[in-house]
């Protein structure tokens, strides 16, 4: 018990003016290197690899489709279940999150299991399909064993719960699908590939999914990292908005408040609109 409270102490410890490691300068400037904007005005990102891992890989299909036949079973046997997580594919699927792939086993790629994670007492999701990046291929090396994670790029939680605390005014929301408003460049969608099929009589297909996944490694950094990026690129059009952007937002939930009823709405507004041009909708 003593381990797990200074742990947790440790992670949320105030650390003003930390510095970055050498690997998450590494993943800084991988980003700023790699990260672009699609016409539509989300954003493109390349996972941050460690390459020299890469040809060290091993194959990860057949873990990957052995725990497919394992969830399809249960899945049959559940009818419930099963609809609530075809349902979540199929979203994942029409909202273009996730494609239907040719296997090319001549370049770099990597399977990821998945199973669902019920909660019942939810009011949006109850049944959500977890991918698992930590499942290890043949060689023992898993899509987060290649990925470097990334530094924290977000306020500490003390510091915004305290600045929650003291304007007269609050608001809370949310970013809807955080993670998966951001696009995965379309060289790396290879090493998020799953099997899936909507009925067992249906053959078995090769799907890859097209944006950050939750479960990977580097997503949490990924994602808060474009939404900074997001606020730095449309600083001049949204002056009110962009400033509050680093400093209220823990991964995908907003803390803010001002003393002003009528400027923390003109700052919501802009927020709301600075988040959609960027792809995001910000759910309150």
């Amino acid at each position: 018990m003593a381990s797990i409270v200074r742990k947790f102490w440790e992670v949320e410890s105030f650390e003003n003016g930390k510095a970055f490691s050498l690997e998450e300068q590494h993943c800084e400037a991988h980003f700023m290197k790699t990260h672009c904007r699609a016409p539509d005005g989300r954003y493109v990102v390349r996972l941050p690899i460690r390459e020299e891992m890469l040809t060290s890989l091993g194959e990860s299909f057949t873990v990957a489709k052995r725990r497919f036949l394992s969830i399809e079973r249960k899945l049959i046997s559940n009818s419930q279940l099963q609809l609530e997580y075809s349902a979540f594919m199929k979203e994942y699927q029409m909202l273009g999150h996730m494609s239907e792939a040719v296997p090319d086993h001549t370049n770099s790629h990597f399977y990821l299991p998945h199973h669902a994670v019920q909660r019942p007492e939810s009011t949006t999701t109850k049944t959500r399909v977890v991918f698992d990046a930590s499942c290890r291929g043949s060689n023992n090396i898993s899509l987060n064993d290649l990925c470097y994670i990334g530094p924290t790029v977000q306020p500490p939680l003390i510091s915004m719960l305290l600045n929650f605390r003291l304007p007269k005014y609050v608001v809370t929301a949310d970013v809807e699908k955080m993670y998966r408003q951001v696009i995965v460049h379309v060289a790396d969608r290879p090493l998020q590939q799953i099997v899936w099929r909507y009925h067992p009589s249906d053959d078995l297909k090769v799907y890859q999914l097209n944006t950050v996944t939750y479960g990977t490694a580097p997503a949490p950094y990924l994602a808060t990292r474009v939404l900074n990026q997001l606020a730095e690129d449309e600083a001049d059009n949204y002056p009110l908005a962009s400033p509050r952007v680093k400093k209220t937002f823990y991964v995908d939930d907003h803390l803010s408040g001002d003393d002003d009823k009528q400027r923390l709405i003109e700052i919501n507004h802009q927020l709301i609109a600075l988040l959609q041009s960027g792809g995001f909708i910000l759910r309150k």
